[in-house]
């Protein structure tokens, strides 16, 4: 892509069930009252730290608003007081058309975030309970499409050099937090799309994920990839505590895959086993991280002006051409 990385959440292999899953447990935004909004036509909410511009009808593109900002105040907490090295304005397109979406981006692709130098877009589609889903009716847990690439925006303030497998293996590790209350977080629940993945293509190696260079290459071994990558991440954040987080030192500096070498490297087929091993026992351990209460953002839902909606189209034609 010319203006940037495009990192996409692609339904790999088989089917979610929506949950209604991202519940509000934590209220960022509070919201004047202003001229009313007409349920058609796209609409913008400006906060501090992002914009949305939606064509969603109100009351839906209100909770998508609230959403985000619980979401993303989440994501920031689990990096705490780690030094921001970009900041970017985030910009999230949410769609109301899925076939809309699906002839500009292809109908595997259930959301991306496109960064450049200046800002992340984040591109998404259909209502906001639509982006929280659980894989399986009997597992609490949830995967989500907007923590995913809220997660690359997150990521990209802190590690500017970044490869695929680390910011896809980080995104998967990231995006099954959950909410407790409104002042705890949980991460590290197992995102259980990459554990599948990981366990059904069996062939990748540590050297193949350390290869992995784009989505432009077999299903299957995307799938794998995006499963190993994941897995690593894991295994490194609960087994090895330490190293991990020199590691994530080392990644902010030098980029990841020098970082890999000086923490991990020159393990080979060691590595390997000791993530089956790690992924076979099933014993994964999570971090509960408490996050202090905070006045809320006052903001406002307004039809979007002309030249914003001419801003929009423009922006989304770029991304379909990419």
């Amino acid at each position: 892509m010319n203006r940037g990385t495009w990192l996409a959440v692609v339904l790999l292999s088989g089917c979610m069930t929506t949950s209604g899953a991202g519940d509000l447990k934590r209220e960022l935004l509070r919201f004047e009252p202003s001229t009313p909004v007409p349920p058609s036509g796209w609409k913008r909410v400006q906060t501090p730290d992002y914009e949305l511009l939606t064509d969603l009808e109100p009351e839906q593109a209100t909770r998508a608003a609230m959403l985000l900002s619980q979401s993303l105040a989440g994501l920031r907490a689990m990096f705490g007081r780690a030094p921001v090295a970009v900041e970017r304005k985030l910009t999230i397109i949410a769609m109301r058309d899925g076939l809309d979406f699906e002839r500009r981006f292809g109908k595997r692709t259930w959301g991306f975030a496109a960064t450049s130098s200046q800002e992340t877009t984040i591109c998404l589609y259909g209502p906001p309970d639509r982006w929280f889903v659980r894989p399986e009716i009997t597992y609490e847990g949830t995967h989500s499409v907007l923590i995913h690439e809220l997660g690359h925006a997150v990521l990209a303030r802190y590690f500017p050099r970044q490869t695929t497998w680390f910011a896809e293996g980080m995104a998967q590790y990231l995006e099954t937090f959950q909410w407790l209350d409104a002042e705890t977080l949980r991460l590290g629940d197992p995102n259980l799309s990459a554990y599948r993945s990981y366990r059904a293509i069996r062939s990748l190696s540590v050297d193949d994920m350390l290869r992995w260079s784009s989505a432009n290459e077999r299903e299957l071994e995307v799938a794998g990839l995006y499963g190993l990558s994941w897995a690593f991440i894991h295994y490194a954040r609960n087994q090895e505590p330490k190293a991990f987080g020199q590691f994530l030192a080392w990644v902010a500096r030098d980029g990841a895959d020098q970082a890999f070498r000086q923490a991990f490297g020159g393990r080979g087929d060691a590595l390997d086993k000791a993530i089956f091993a790690y992924m076979r026992q099933g014993s994964y351990r999570q971090v509960v991280i408490k996050v202090p209460l905070v006045a809320p953002d006052t903001v406002v839902l307004e039809k979007a002006a002309p030249e914003v909606e001419a801003r929009i189209q423009a922006r989304l034609s770029a991304l379909t051409r990419h």
